[in-house]
């Protein structure tokens, strides 16, 4: 299972910092074992052994499948610290789940618990969070030809490292000297590049504004950068990437880079326009010396005409 960061961070703050047991909905992109998205479901009948998801959330899950064009995971909840595994009780949900979900191959059902005194190397299955940690399950429907159930198992939990990895950009940027103030802050659009989830923030340096778009492959995949221009297009940043890469060195060069590019447009654009507006007095003061010359030339012929005429008589 892969979950991005960002669904990570908000499930820390909704569910890990509190008392069990709290929970909410997982939702990513249909047909592939991602988090994209997390829903905390604050109506949830909970004690400190017991969660049970709020019919308003059973209600919304549709709603939200429509509305962000994801696919409805599962769930995800506390444990006290002495559990950190799903119980028979959430077994029996899981399969009422699936029952009321053909279309769902498995059913993901994480459990968060706080960190156990002795407790000892993290498993493939769970990652750390603050004070506690994460443990990824899933279940699905029984193999078994006497049986109508659900088994659960373990699953391997990688976390997409892309919020992390735009926060750190955004400090090498300043610490670089490329700009005073590096503010990032999330879109909010779930978008489809190439069919590939894409999670996108917004890079503001000084003035100029970036759109960093990161998919659920990151950082094996590399970001697409946008930049939007103070003369209203949008240009694509180019991006130097490989697997090895450090993902935030790589897209703090990037950003570097397209800020000097994009600096130096400005200063030929500002000497282009005094170019052009010299030009123009020039050619302004031009034809006024002119008409002045005519006029002139004009008075000058007048006086001579009249001074030929004085002779004459």
């Amino acid at each position: 299972m892969r979950i991005f960061d960002e669904v990570l961070e908000a499930i820390e703050f909704h569910i890990a910092r509190h008392e069990p047991e709290r929970g909410g909905l997982l939702f990513g992109p249909m047909n592939r074992d991602v988090a994209a998205l997390f829903i905390p479901d604050e109506g949830a009948r909970s004690s400190s052994v017991t969660y049970t998801i709020s019919r308003e959330m059973c209600q919304r899950a549709p709603e939200i499948e429509r509305e962000t064009n994801l696919e409805y995971k599962g769930v995800v909840h506390s444990h006290p610290d002495s559990f950190d595994h799903p119980s028979t009780g959430d077994q029996s949900a899981a399969a009422n789940a699936l029952q009321l979900n053909p279309h769902m191959g498995k059913f993901f059902m994480p459990i968060v618990t706080a960190n156990r005194e002795g407790e000892g190397a993290l498993r493939s299955h769970e990652r750390a969070m603050e004070g506690g940690k994460i443990g990824a399950f899933f279940a699905e429907r029984s193999r078994s030809v006497f049986g109508s159930g659900v088994e659960v198992r373990e699953t391997p939990l990688f976390i997409v490292p892309f919020h992390d990895n735009i926060k750190k950009a955004a400090e090498k940027i300043v610490e670089n000297g490329s700009c005073k103030d590096a503010i990032v802050s999330p879109v909010g659009s779930r978008i489809f590049v190439d069919e590939i989830l894409s999670l996108a923030y917004s890079l503001q340096c000084d003035r100029h504004d970036y759109i960093i778009m990161g998919g659920e492959l990151f950082p094996q995949g590399a970001p697409h950068i946008l930049y939007s221009g103070h003369d209203g297009e949008t240009r694509a940043v180019p991006v130097t990437w490989s697997i090895n890469c450090d993902p935030a060195e790589c897209i703090a060069m990037a950003v570097t880079l397209s800020l000097i590019n994009e600096t130096c447009r400005e200063k030929i654009a500002r000497l282009s326009s005094r170019f052009r507006q010299g030009s123009k007095r020039w050619r302004r003061d031009r034809k006024k010396l002119l008409k002045k010359a005519r006029e002139q030339l004009k008075n000058a012929e007048h006086a001579t005409s009249k001074k030929k005429k004085g002779e004459v008589l």
